[in-house]
């Protein structure tokens, strides 16, 4: 849950009916339980942004590096210049880390 303190003040020029925050999560699961219902076991959450960086299938982005599309479905804005440039440097070179280990 985002609090009053946890929200920023969006830059110069940037509109949005959206609150900026770093702290928006993301809920994952381990594994599915069905029986009559569908349960998803071990849950937890996470850090929106870097979750979905490290770990979406696709990636999808505008020139400007401000939009990203996550697997075709969930976007998030990187309103601060710069922001996205180095956010999706840092999941790129943590991918190819992993690449190389696996």
């Amino acid at each position: 849950e985002l609090h009053n303190d946890d929200i920023e003040v969006p830059p110069p020029g940037y509109f949005s009916r959206r609150p900026i925050s770093r702290k928006h999560q993301v809920l994952v699961y381990q594994s599915i339980l069905e029986t009559k219902k569908v349960y998803l076991v071990n849950t937890m959450r996470m850090p929106a942004v870097q979750t979905l960086m490290l770990f979406g299938k696709t990636v999808a982005t505008n020139a400007t590096l401000t939009k990203f599309v996550f697997d075709d479905f969930l976007m998030i804005d990187a309103p601060y210049f710069g922001q996205g440039k180095t956010l999706l440097q840092r999941a790129v070179s943590l991918r190819k880390k992993w690449k190389t280990k696996l």
